[in-house]
């Protein structure tokens, strides 16, 4: 058994030294890579051979047929391709049908035939099966092809095995090289060789063609065989003179002019219009040859285009203007958008949904031609959304006008996204957005509940000179969100510069004095002049109820307009706004987000507490408390419309809250001694401490773990955020 086993192992180390190469195929061609060029028509029965080389030890099995031969770039086997085969032995005798032979193989055995269908394939047929020795085999095949006008290019020719036989070759071998005829003279010009043709057809370029032999009669125009003459006949310009050039009616790609104007003609125009017959053409450049006979044989070839697949690209500029607006918060701007793509792109009654971002849509409208498109039909005007629908399949550029209004304290690019399932989603920038002004605090001031503290300065600074004006008042807004806690001391005054006047006088909603103020309302007076204007308001004490809930508290700011407001049948208000009182009223009834939300005092429980630190990286379960790495049940994620959502309870056990379930009403509820905060699953709202707070976007359940959106995470547990993009890192502080 011992030596058995040995005898194998030496088998198989000497089998491991035999390279693997030499039980593969290869092959060459032994009389030379044939050379025509592509205008040649006298190359239609060329002999060529090919050698194939097959490694030792790789039997090839016989009985039928054992190898497929196919010639590419259009060259086809001729009928005498079944020329004798002839088999050349190695040093060792070949076993040849179960007797040893001597180095030959008689050639009647084997066979060479071509596909009745496609004549640039041939299949090569064994009767019997032959037993490669150590040494390897050398198959020669002679064969005759048709090389007539290819296209410029190398012909390969690919040996594949077939029924197992193990017959073939990994790499094709180069049979011939066929080179592109030029002149010197003949040439073709084309006007933009960058159009953008799509799948459904239409004009390329214009073409003229010149400088061909003076005893030209002939003309013929060939596209590549993915495209077609798109009529049966066509204009073309000969010298300014119109003549008229035909498709070929059995190999639509190809079209010719024949006309005794061509000789000794100049000049010919022409603009090829074209249909794509096949849907999995090759995209990219779309090559023209012409050729030119009666006189000397010319061909020349250039790229008349571009194949693109629904391509389409979408710009914008500010209407009348030739960039996009730079625009102030609170300005209004008309945008001109354009989508440009190629014919096919769009689909007829095809819905394109557009976003804005950054920026509130005032109307969107229709301009050119109605045919194009058909409605503007904002669908959530909060969102930025509305839909436009194709109006006709023809077109290839669409064309809108759209009114946008920007917030005051908007900063950066507005954007415009439009999607379709016809060419996918498309982005461009339509206007830049500087604040009108920006509201600044020094320094966050720590309060204990119960207590009255002087907090910094807020400074309210325009982005340039009249910004504010008289028809404006600015809201200031101190009221925590769980109740109404804080309030202004009145010990305070306020201050405006370059010009920039404010009433002296400010009072409370209900035109009260300065005294336990929640809301001020800054009413202006006057625009600045020549420079931007600065409010001061300083020597602000703020009062903290005993009640408040802990963590950072917001001052949020607000602008309205001194006019009359109407709503449609959900009326929130109607009225006008003219008096400070009707601005806060007009704050409190419609609700809307605050210009901004600036980080203004920190409720404490005690003067310098340590606060404790918890971050959460999005899609990740592991996160730190004060340094210290936990594990939570399910990991942190971005909701619908960019809302972060982070597990309740991981969070809840960092701040040291009592966190409890009631699976019969699908609550979950958090406390500690200052607060108790619920939410229902699925619900808009939470409670804390018994007052509701509206809730970003719904708390929902994942995999068993309760998530609450991280805004609202804030508001009710009254703490500090930091939001690291970069990283996807959200860091609570409280």
């Amino acid at each position: 058994m011992k030596k058995r086993l040995s005898l194998l192992m030496v088998l198989m180390m000497v089998l491991s030294l035999v390279p693997m190469s030499v039980f593969a195929a290869s092959g060459s061609m032994t009389g030379g890579v044939l050379s025509f060029d592509d205008t040649d028509e006298n190359a239609t029965a060329e002999d060529f051979s090919v050698k194939l080389t097959q490694g030792a030890f790789s039997d090839i099995k016989g009985g039928g047929k054992v190898a497929k031969l196919t010639l590419s770039n259009d060259a086809e086997f001729t009928t005498d391709a079944q020329q004798s085969v002839i088999f050349n032995a190695g040093g060792d005798p070949i076993t040849y049908a179960s007797t040893t032979n001597s180095n030959a193989v008689p050639a009647a055995d084997v066979s060479v035939t071509i596909d009745a269908a496609f004549k640039n394939i041939a299949y090569v047929t064994l009767n019997n099966d032959i037993q490669v020795g150590k040494d390897a085999m050398d198959i020669l095949l002679r064969l005759e092809a048709n090389f007539k006008e290819l296209n410029a290019g190398d012909v390969t020719l690919t040996v594949d095995e077939m029924n197992s036989s193990k017959l073939s070759v990994a790499d094709p071998i180069k049979v011939a090289v066929i080179k592109e005829a030029t002149s010197d003279d003949f040439k073709i010009v084309v006007a933009d060789s960058e159009k953008k043709l799509g799948m459904d057809g239409g004009q390329l370029s214009k073409v003229e063609v010149k400088d061909f032999d003076a005893n030209t009669t002939t003309l013929e125009f060939e596209l590549p065989d993915y495209l077609s003459w798109a009529n049966t006949t066509f204009a073309v310009s000969v010298d300014g003179a119109m003549k008229t050039a035909t498709r070929n009616p059995s190999d639509f790609e190809k079209a010719s002019i024949t006309d005794s104007s061509l000789t000794n003609a100049d000049s010919v125009l022409f603009q090829p219009e074209v249909k794509v017959d096949r849907r999995d053409s090759s995209m990219g450049d779309i090559t023209l040859k012409v050729t030119a006979t009666g006189g000397a044989k010319q061909t020349a070839s250039e790229v008349v285009g571009q194949l693109v697949d629904f391509e389409a690209a979408m710009t914008a500029v500010e209407k009348g203007k030739k960039e996009i607006p730079s625009i102030y918060g609170g300005d209004d701007a008309t945008i001109k958008v354009t989508i440009k793509g190629v014919k096919g792109t769009f689909s007829d009654n095809r819905a394109i949904d557009f976003t804005v971002k950054g920026a509130d849509i005032t109307t969107s409208s229709i301009s050119g031609s109605a045919t194009k498109l058909d409605g503007g039909i904002v669908t959530d005007e909060d969102d930025g959304e509305f839909t436009y629908y194709v109006n006709g399949s023809n077109e290839d550029e669409l064309e809108f006008n759209l009114e946008i209004s920007a917030d005051y304290a908007q900063n950066g690019a507005v954007t415009l996204t439009a999607e379709s399932r016809d060419f996918g989603t498309l982005e461009c920038e339509i206007a830049k957005v500087t604040p009108a002004f920006t509201v600044e605090v020094a320094k966050i001031t720590d309060i204990k509940k119960g207590e009255s503290l002087a907090t910094a300065d807020v400074i309210i600074k325009e982005a340039k000179a009249g910004i504010l004006g008289s028809d404006q008042f600015i809201v200031l807004n101190l009221n925590d969100k769980n109740r109404e806690t804080l309030s202004f001391a009145s010990d305070y005054k306020v201050e405006a510069t370059n010009g920039l006047k404010v009433d002296e006088d400010i009072f409370n909603e209900e035109g009260g004095s300065k005294n336990a103020l929640s809301t001020l309302v800054v009413e202006i007076e006057s625009s600045s002049v020549k420079e931007a204007g600065v409010i001061t308001i300083s020597n602000v004490v703020v009062n903290v109820d005993g009640a408040t809930v802990d963590g950072v508290k917001t001052i949020d700011v607000y602008v309205v307009e001194d006019r009359s407001y109407t709503y449609g049948s959900n009326d929130q208000y109607s009225g006008n706004v003219s008096k400070m009182k009707d601005a806060v009223e007009f704050i409190d009834r419609t609700e809307p987000d605050a210009e901004y939300a600036v980080d203004y005092v920190n409720v404490v429980k005690e003067y310098g507490a340590t606060a404790t630190t918890t971050v959460f990286v999005i899609g990740s379960k592991s996160y730190t408390v004060n340094g210290e790495m936990m594990t939570a049940n399910e990991a942190p994620f971005i909701a619908g419309k960019g809302y972060t959502m982070l597990p309740v309870r991981a969070l809840a056990e960092s701040l040291g809250l009592t966190a409890d379930w009631n699976s019969n009403t699908k609550t979950a509820t958090f406390s500690n001694d200052s607060k108790v905060a619920s939410v229902t699953m699925g619900a808009s709202t939470m409670y804390v401490n018994g007052t509701p707070i509206p809730l970003n976007a719904k708390a929902e359940i994942k995999n068993g773990s309760t998530f609450i959106e991280l805004r609202s995470l804030a508001s009710a547990f009254g703490v500090e955020l930091q939001w690291d993009a970069a990283t996807k890192t959200v860091t609570i502080i409280g």
